[in-house]
């Protein structure tokens, strides 16, 4: 018999442009374009900014502590 999988649900909203996400130590990273910032979001909808930045920022490379070696850093100019 199938595993059965929870129902999808909202865990935070009034984010544009998000993309990458990753599973990391029980929350979920993603790359928020629009702000310039990672987040992390647990399953109870608790955010944290874990990778501040400015809108518009152009992201590269690999930040200490970040769960994918795809991470984002600020790219230097």
């Amino acid at each position: 018999m199938p595993a059965l999988l929870p129902s999808p649900r909202l865990l935070t909203d009034g984010l544009t442009m998000v993309e990458s996400g990753r599973w990391h130590e029980g929350r979920l990273w993603f790359a928020h374009w629009a702000s310039g910032e990672v987040i992390a979001v647990d399953m109870e909808g608790r955010s944290e900014v874990v990778g501040p930045g400015r809108a518009a920022t152009r992201w590269a490379g690999r930040s200490p502590g970040c769960p994918t070696a795809g991470c984002w850093s600020p790219a230097r100019s």
